[in-house]
């Protein structure tokens, strides 16, 4: 694991690297399943209020434990619970296609994007005391326009590639 992942983190937490063969967690609502375990695009839009898309690192937490925490959380520990899995730099290139170029800075091995004039990191390790993986996809915060973001959300839901989720009962 790496020590600097662009945000704070707990002591003693373990801190993703992001770096961009690791794959981050996002829940899928019942809502946004589609027959054969497609995804829809929306289970990628940012949840209402916020500036960033929350998901959970797999370099943190196992992806079984993940799952266990999304079911507890988001369903009352009822039913199969579905989680999207996607590679950082799958990411990268969805924000690409939205308008949002972002790099690594190889010094401080961190992922970034411009703002408003600065760099700012991509991804934020944000753990809480529900979710030591819980991170931040950061630079969701630049989607001016509607369209941008679902551009965004279209990409990683992998209608063309028949990404599918993980479901786990």
């Amino acid at each position: 694991m790496a020590t600097n992942s662009g945000g704070a983190s707990r002591p003693g937490s373990p801190v993703p690297s992001f770096a961009a063969r690791y794959e981050l967690a996002r829940y899928v609502s019942p809502v946004y399943r589609r027959s054969g375990g497609r995804i829809s695009s929306a289970a990628f839009l940012r949840n209402p209020g916020d500036t960033y898309l929350s998901v959970n690192s797999l370099e943190v937490e196992s992806l079984p434990e993940i799952a266990k925490y999304y079911k507890a959380t988001f369903q009352q520990s009822k039913g199969s619970v579905a989680v999207a899995c996607r590679k950082i730099m799958v990411y990268n290139r969805a924000a690409l296609v939205a308008g949002v170029l972002v790099t690594r800075d190889f010094q401080s091995k961190i992922w970034q994007f411009l703002y408003q004039g600065s760099n700012l990191p991509a991804y934020r390790h944000r753990p809480s005391h529900l979710s030591k993986s819980h991170c931040g996809v950061e630079f969701t915060i630049s989607f001016g326009e509607e369209l941008a973001e679902k551009k965004f959300a279209r990409r990683l839901a992998g209608l063309r590639s028949g990404k599918k989720a993980h479901v786990f009962n």
